[in-house]
Order: C-alpha cells, then sequence, then structure tokens
C-alpha cells in the first residue's frame, strides 16, 4: 500500500470515526469510562501525527485560551452569544450590546472560534454562535468562577515558576506562605479569600461545582457501614456519655455543605438515624443555603485544632478535598486531632481525595497535582504516598480505598486501630 493510499484509508477511518463519535456524544450513550478511554486515545492519534515542532508551537501559545475566555466573560459577550441562541450574532451587533470595540471583540472571538468554543456560521463568517461548552460555561456559575479563579490564582503564579524554584533550589514549596502565589502575590491564598470577598466566592463557587458530572462518593461507598450504634450503659450499668455517640457523620472542612446535602438523601432513603454536622470557618458556613436548613448541624471549627469534646467518637468523620491543599507536616497534624476525637473500634475516617495512580497518570490528574503545588504547596498523593501518611500517625491505618473516577477520585476508608 502506498503512502497516498495509506493516507487515504486514514483519512476515511476518521471521517466515520467523526460521525460515530458525534452520535454518541449527541445520545449520551458513553459512560465515564469508556468516554475517557476514547478521548485519550484520540489525543494520542492527534500527538502522533502532529510534527514535533507543531506541538511545541501549540505549547507556546497555550496561555491566551485561559486569558481569553476570562475577557469574553467578562466583556459579556458568551452571555449575548448564548442568549441570541443558535442564528448567533455578528461581530458588529456583539461589539454594540458589549459596548467593545468591533476590532477587539472579533479578534479575541475568532481566537474562541478556532479553538472550537464558539461557532461560526457558514452562511455568515461575520456571525458566531454559542457551542455547548460555552452555553454551560455561561449557564453555570460555579464553572464561570471557576474561570475567574483559575486566571487568578494560576496565570501569574505560573508564570513565575522558573523563578520561583531557581530561588529555592528546586524543592518543593514549604507551605502556603511559600508558594508560587504567594510568591506572586505576596500573601497566601487562604489570606486573599479571607480579606477579598469576590476571590473567596470564585473558589468556592467553583468548589460547589468541582463534583460537576462525577459519580458522588455516596453512590460508591456502602453508606450502611456508618450506622450509628447507640450503647445506653456498659456492663456495669454505668450510662455511656453523649460526645459524638448520635452523630452519624462530620463533614470536617465542608464548605457550604453539597456533600452533606447528597448524604441527607442517601441517609433518608435508607432509614438510617443519626446526626450530621458540616464544620468550617464562620465566614463560609454563612454561604451555606437557606433550603438545606434542617439537613445538617453547622459548627464552626478549625481543624487545625482538636475536636471539641462533644464531637469525640462520631461514628464517622469525613474530609473532602482537604488533605490535597496541604503538605505532609500539615496534614499530621489534621490526622492527629481526628484521632484523638476517633473512638477505636467504632469510628470511621473517610478522605475523598484524589489517590494518583503509579503510571499511565492522566493529564487532568497530573494537572490537579500542580495546581494544588502552586496556590498552596499542596499535593495529590499515589496510594504508597496515602498509606505513609495516614499510617505514619499513630494508630490510623487504612483498610479500604474506594475508586470512585478514572482520574484517580476515590474514597480512602481509615480505621483506629489501637
Amino acid at each position: 500500500m502506498t503512502t497516498q493510499d495509506k493516507t487515504q484509508e486514514l483519512l476515511q477511518l476518521l471521517s466515520k470515526a467523526q460521525d460515530l463519535a458525534q452520535d454518541l456524544a449527541s445520545s449520551n450513550a458513553l459512560d465515564p469510562k469508556t468516554q475517557a478511554h476514547l478521548t485519550q486515545l484520540s489525543k494520542t492519534l492527534h500527538q502522533t501525527l502532529q510534527p514535533p515542532v507543531a506541538r511545541i508551537a501549540d505549547t507556546i501559545q497555550s496561555p491566551y485560551q485561559l486569558g481569553v475566555l476570562a475577557t469574553a466573560l467578562s466583556a459579556g459577550w458568551l452571555e449575548h452569544l448564548h442568549t441570541a441562541g443558535p442564528s448567533g450574532l455578528t461581530i458588529n451587533d456583539l461589539a454594540s450590546k458589549s459596548s467593545t470595540s468591533p476590532s477587539l471583540t472579533l479578534r479575541l472571538i475568532r481566537y474562541l472560534s478556532a479553538s472550537n468554543l464558539l461557532t461560526q456560521l457558514s452562511s455568515s463568517p461575520e456571525t458566531f454562535s454559542t457551542t455547548p461548552t460555552t452555553s454551560l460555561l455561561t449557564t453555570t456559575p460555579g464553572l464561570s468562577s471557576g474561570i475567574k479563579h483559575a486566571i487568578h490564582c494560576y496565570a501569574l503564579p505560573v508564570s513565575k515558576m522558573p523563578e520561583f524554584f531557581q530561588k529555592h533550589g528546586y524543592n518543593e514549596p514549604s507551605g502556603p506562605e511559600n508558594c508560587l502565589y504567594s510568591y506572586a502575590y505576596g500573601r497566601s491564598h487562604w489570606e486573599a479569600t479571607t480579606k477579598q470577598p469576590e476571590i473567596a466566592k470564585w473558589f468556592n463557587e467553583f468548589m460547589a461545582m468541582a463534583t460537576f458530572s462525577m459519580k458522588s462518593w455516596v453512590d460508591v461507598f456502602d453508606v450502611g457501614k456508618l450506622k450509628v450504634q447507640i450503647k445506653n450503659e456498659d456492663a456495669d450499668g454505668n450510662k455511656d456519655k453523649e460526645n459524638g455517640e448520635g452523630i452519624m457523620l462530620i463533614d470536617v472542612g465542608g464548605g457550604r455543605g453539597h456533600e452533606l446535602e447528597k448524604l441527607a438523601k442517601r441517609k433518608n432513603e435508607l432509614g438510617m438515624k443519626g446526626k450530621l454536622i458540616l464544620q468550617d470557618r464562620k465566614e463560609v458556613l454563612e454561604q451555606v443555603p437557606s433550603e438545606w436548613k434542617g439537613l445538617f448541624e453547622k459548627e464552626v471549627h478549625d481543624f487545625f485544632k482538636p475536636q471539641e469534646e462533644k464531637f469525640w467518637g462520631a461514628r464517622t468523620y469525613y474530609m473532602r478535598k482537604i488533605m490535597h491543599d496541604w503538605t505532609d507536616l500539615h496534614c499530621s497534624t489534621i490526622l492527629s486531632h481526628l484521632r484523638d476525637a476517633m473512638k477505636p473500634g467504632y469510628s470511621t475516617l473517610l478522605i475523598n481525595d484524589i489517590v494518583v495512580p503509579e503510571r499511565d497518570c492522566q493529564l487532568r490528574t497530573a494537572s490537579l497535582d500542580l495546581i494544588m503545588l502552586t496556590v498552596c504547596a499542596g499535593k495529590q498523593r499515589t496510594e504508597k504516598e496515602w498509606h505513609e501518611l495516614v499510617e505514619g500517625v499513630k494508630g490510623l491505618q487504612i483498610v479500604k480505598i474506594w475508586p470512585l473516577e478514572e482520574s484517580g477520585e476515590s474514597v480512602i476508608e481509615v480505621v483506629r486501630g489501637d
């Protein structure tokens, strides 16, 4: 077979593959695992066919997508295009509605179209419309906040990466006060969220959407194992202390309570008893949606400090995306306080976080690790690193890891063994 014949056959196969992919995508027929596998194969094919110099050129130009997308949101272009529907808007109409320069509008909209984030109408080269991706971005505040969060937290700090690591001898950052974010802005991200409500709003709304289209831990983990057992008295007739015995689960650093809202539904479905407690900083708890009132109780708590006695011996302590924010030293402190509160043989600690695979790590997972490195000196951990961290705290033992997603999202089940 000649090169020309091979090329022609490949083109025909790719055309058929494109048609099949569109049919499957439009019918939502793909399960997440298959979808991830096919996406990875398509990326591998693209990289195989792309000349190395072209791939380098793409890398050089890659910073623009986030910046242009953030600008399109702030200028109102995406909202106007979404409102216009499939017929779209001309550049002049879009610029007029947004009070922006037609020339600038065209240049940035053209980039988004070339990135397949907008559609240029074949009937009118000056007319553009949204794609499903940009429509979703426009109609989902948590996702648009994610873009604003990223442009603030990642863009400038990442540009300082070579300078930062050269200055620090190519060692990992030691904490949130000494990482790429603090190097770029002169203060930690946690300080910024405390002092600038807008930054905190972007962060919290984005975190609330972090499980968008993902499996929830309550759909994979055996929630029935978390049944509360309350003993009225011991063998000598002495009544047990109340403490945390009536508590089914404490969500430590649980943000606005999205995980508890899911658990409350499952708890009712299973007819389970026990209180649900949300712990976080005061300013975060104030953002809990009013419609969730009564689903769980709110308690101000700093997880770097010991649990109050009334929360000792709860059936379950749960943390989602907490440990990845911190260094091993910080995490050991958090874990030590939880261990002290846990009742041996009864309490369970669930760590809902990413377990990085030892090989064939997805780009998204590796990128999330670097985001933690950048913003707060945290890290994503491999299974080996999780065992070393958790079991390095005397008395704690990992009994099972429950995989949730191909990205490595998992629930790590921990008990106190002493």
